[in-house]
């Protein structure tokens, strides 16, 4: 399958995800930025819309990448390959695995949760906030807004 190939830092794309770097504007627009194999396969579980997704295959770290972009442009997501160094511009980690996408955000709320009779409820509020911010990955997830999430 071929995709749209981005070689410039002036793409609109490209331009937008950049911006999505930054708190304020994901929290404006709603989306946020995965970043991952890993990531992106357990957000789309999850039933995370992926609005579109960047690639370079140069820095792929397996064999399942591939397929995954064929699924995501199947589904009618924006699906581009970019240059590695257009993907490290877009990455959180030191050593990107190759794959970015930017979602829009799942909101929830108390009133989402079910009322389990005699249950015991945890509200965790601003965890992201306690969060080290470093030795990103080693959680499993790209950045300290996936694992809060996750929480």
């Amino acid at each position: 399958m071929e995709f749209l190939k981005i070689t410039s830092f002036q793409n609109n794309s490209v331009k937008h995800a950049v911006k999505l770097r930054e708190r304020r504007d994901r929290e404006k627009e709603q989306l946020t930025l995965l970043e991952g194999y890993r990531e992106l396969t357990r957000a789309r579980e999850y039933g995370m819309e992926i609005v579109e997704c960047f690639f370079a295959p140069e820095q792929f770290l397996g064999e399942n990448e591939y397929p995954l972009m064929e699924s995501f442009a199947a589904d009618g997501i924006k699906v581009m390959q970019v240059t590695p160094q257009i993907l490290t511009k877009l990455a959180y980690r030191d050593r990107p695995e190759g794959l970015i996408a930017t979602a829009k955000m799942k909101r929830h709320t108390l009133a989402d949760m079910p009322v389990v009779p005699n249950g015991l409820y945890l509200v965790a509020e601003a965890i992201e906030k306690a969060l080290p911010g470093a030795n990103c990955g080693a959680c499993g997830f790209s950045g300290c807004a996936g694992y809060a999430a996750a929480l």
